[in-house]
């Protein structure tokens, strides 16, 4: 849905005749993301949650449409291309995903946390485990 919403700011932008920003991008994107990601908000009545698939182009991570996306993320988990071609399933790339705002001891309890720790410093030493 994002790689839409970008694809048409870019294409927004040249039909209007103004200039995108660095990257192709529409000037307005940051502005943009900010306010479709503030309307999904929890209430006292209900709670929302969004998985949000991102395209990232050529795989670059520093594409400004994607680090447009990640301040709103609490956590990522990064599918590779690489670990899919070694015929590993699923393709997920622990070192890339390895952030979220949610692993605390407070949340997860200390086990979990504690074992989550323990499993990325054993990936990082070397190996998928």
């Amino acid at each position: 849905m994002f790689t839409v919403l970008f694809k048409a700011g870019s294409e927004l932008s040249m039909l209007q005749n103004t200039i995108p920003s660095e990257g192709g991008y529409q000037a307005t994107l940051e502005k943009e993301m900010a306010s479709f990601h503030e309307r999904l908000v929890s209430t006292k009545t209900a709670d929302l949650s969004s998985i949000e698939a991102i395209y990232v182009p050529n795989d670059d991570f520093l594409d400004a449409g994607v680090q447009s996306i990640f301040p709103y993320l609490d956590s990522s988990i990064i599918l590779s291309r690489k670990i899919y071609q070694q015929g590993i399933m699923p393709s997920v790339d622990i070192l890339s995903s390895g952030f979220s705002n949610t692993l605390t001891p407070k949340i997860v309890g200390e086990d979990h946390f504690d074992a989550a720790n323990y499993r990325a410093g054993l990936a990082q030493k070397g190996g998928r485990t």
